[in-house]
Protein backbone atom coordinates (compact mmCIF):
# COMPACT_ATOMS: atom_id res chain seq x y z
CA UNK A 1 0.00 0.00 0.00
CA UNK A 2 1.68 3.36 -1.13
CA UNK A 3 1.18 6.27 1.93
CA UNK A 4 -0.62 9.52 0.15
CA UNK A 5 1.56 13.00 1.39
CA UNK A 6 -1.74 13.94 3.16
CA UNK A 7 -1.36 10.72 4.88
CA UNK A 8 2.73 11.31 6.06
CA UNK A 9 1.71 15.32 6.60
CA UNK A 10 -0.65 13.87 9.20
CA UNK A 11 1.26 11.36 10.75
CA UNK A 12 4.15 13.73 11.32
CA UNK A 13 1.71 16.45 12.84
CA UNK A 14 0.66 13.86 15.21
CA UNK A 15 3.85 12.84 16.47
CA UNK A 16 4.87 16.56 16.56
CA UNK A 17 2.35 16.73 19.26
CA UNK A 18 3.20 13.21 20.76
CA UNK A 19 7.18 13.16 20.60
CA UNK A 20 7.82 16.81 19.68
CA UNK A 21 8.70 17.95 16.12
CA UNK A 22 12.52 17.30 15.97
CA UNK A 23 11.69 13.73 16.98
CA UNK A 24 9.07 13.57 14.46
CA UNK A 25 11.04 15.05 11.76
CA UNK A 26 13.90 12.16 12.15
CA UNK A 27 11.65 9.12 11.99
CA UNK A 28 9.44 10.78 9.20
CA UNK A 29 12.73 11.27 7.57
CA UNK A 30 13.48 7.44 8.09
CA UNK A 31 10.81 6.52 6.54
CA UNK A 32 10.82 5.88 2.59
CA UNK A 33 8.19 7.92 0.09
CA UNK A 34 6.96 4.64 -0.94
CA UNK A 35 5.62 1.15 -0.28
CA UNK A 36 8.69 -1.04 1.85
CA UNK A 37 7.47 -3.72 -0.85
CA UNK A 38 9.11 -1.44 -3.43
CA UNK A 39 12.44 -1.39 -1.46
CA UNK A 40 15.59 -3.73 -3.49
CA UNK A 41 17.18 -6.39 -1.37
CA UNK A 42 20.78 -7.00 -1.56
CA UNK A 43 19.13 -10.72 -2.99
CA UNK A 44 17.59 -9.28 -5.61
CA UNK A 45 20.31 -6.77 -6.70
CA UNK A 46 22.26 -10.49 -6.81
CA UNK A 47 19.55 -11.92 -8.82
CA UNK A 48 19.43 -8.70 -10.99
CA UNK A 49 23.52 -8.80 -11.37
CA UNK A 50 23.05 -12.99 -12.30
CA UNK A 51 20.56 -12.18 -14.64
CA UNK A 52 22.00 -9.44 -17.02
CA UNK A 53 25.32 -11.98 -17.22
CA UNK A 54 23.43 -14.65 -18.45
CA UNK A 55 21.25 -11.87 -20.76
CA UNK A 56 24.76 -10.58 -22.12
CA UNK A 57 26.18 -13.70 -22.14
CA UNK A 58 23.86 -14.90 -24.89
CA UNK A 59 23.46 -11.52 -26.50
CA UNK A 60 27.74 -11.50 -27.03
CA UNK A 61 27.52 -14.98 -28.29
CA UNK A 62 24.76 -14.09 -30.69
CA UNK A 63 26.83 -10.84 -31.64
CA UNK A 64 29.87 -13.53 -32.54
CA UNK A 65 28.11 -15.69 -34.41
CA UNK A 66 26.30 -12.78 -36.42
CA UNK A 67 29.97 -11.37 -36.79
CA UNK A 68 31.27 -14.63 -38.15
CA UNK A 69 28.10 -14.91 -40.86
CA UNK A 70 28.46 -11.45 -41.91
CA UNK A 71 32.60 -11.57 -42.50
CA UNK A 72 31.61 -15.39 -44.23
CA UNK A 73 28.91 -12.97 -46.65
CA UNK A 74 31.49 -10.19 -46.89
CA UNK A 75 34.21 -12.84 -48.08
CA UNK A 76 31.95 -14.48 -50.98
CA UNK A 77 30.21 -11.51 -51.96
CA UNK A 78 34.14 -10.34 -52.26
CA UNK A 79 34.74 -13.28 -54.27
CA UNK A 80 32.05 -12.86 -56.26
CA UNK A 81 32.92 -9.06 -57.39
CA UNK A 82 36.22 -9.99 -58.31
CA UNK A 83 34.95 -13.21 -60.37
CA UNK A 84 32.84 -10.58 -62.25
CA UNK A 85 35.02 -7.93 -62.06
CA UNK A 86 37.70 -10.42 -64.30
CA UNK A 87 35.15 -11.78 -66.63
CA UNK A 88 34.16 -7.64 -67.37
CA UNK A 89 37.49 -6.84 -68.07
CA UNK A 90 38.33 -10.09 -70.31
CA UNK A 91 35.07 -8.93 -72.21
CA UNK A 92 36.58 -5.53 -72.46
CA UNK A 93 39.48 -6.41 -73.76
CA UNK A 94 38.31 -8.74 -76.51
CA UNK A 95 35.60 -5.24 -77.27
CA UNK A 96 39.07 -3.15 -77.56
CA UNK A 97 40.26 -5.54 -80.08
CA UNK A 98 36.93 -5.41 -81.98
CA UNK A 99 37.32 -1.62 -82.23
CA UNK A 100 40.86 -1.91 -83.19
CA UNK A 101 39.72 -4.25 -86.08
CA UNK A 102 36.78 -2.05 -87.01
CA UNK A 103 39.17 1.16 -86.77
CA UNK A 104 41.58 -0.44 -89.10
CA UNK A 105 38.40 -1.76 -91.47
CA UNK A 106 36.92 1.90 -91.58
CA UNK A 107 40.48 3.22 -92.27
CA UNK A 108 40.51 0.81 -95.37
CA UNK A 109 37.17 1.51 -96.51
CA UNK A 110 37.62 5.27 -95.77
CA UNK A 111 40.89 4.73 -98.18
CA UNK A 112 39.21 2.84 -100.87
CA UNK A 113 36.77 5.28 -101.08
CA UNK A 114 38.71 8.41 -101.72
CA UNK A 115 40.95 6.41 -104.37
CA UNK A 116 37.26 6.16 -105.94
CA UNK A 117 36.06 9.32 -105.82
CA UNK A 118 39.38 11.13 -106.94
CA UNK A 119 39.83 8.67 -109.48
CA UNK A 120 36.44 9.54 -110.84
CA UNK A 121 37.18 13.17 -110.63
CA UNK A 122 40.33 12.55 -112.69
CA UNK A 123 37.76 10.66 -115.30
CA UNK A 124 35.07 13.71 -115.02
CA UNK A 125 37.62 16.36 -115.51
CA UNK A 126 39.33 14.66 -118.67
CA UNK A 127 36.24 13.84 -120.11
CA UNK A 128 35.36 17.74 -119.99
CA UNK A 129 38.61 18.60 -120.77
CA UNK A 130 38.72 16.44 -123.80
CA UNK A 131 34.90 17.24 -124.40
CA UNK A 132 36.52 20.99 -124.76
CA UNK A 133 39.87 20.42 -126.66
CA UNK A 134 37.74 17.81 -129.27
CA UNK A 135 34.44 20.24 -129.94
Amino acid sequence: MTVSEEQRLELFHRLSEQIGEGAANTLMESLPPFSWHDVATKDDLKALKEWTEVKFERVDAQFVALSAEFRTAIAELSANMTNEIAGLSKEISGLSKEISGLSMDNARQTWVFVSTVAALAVAVCATIAGGVFFA
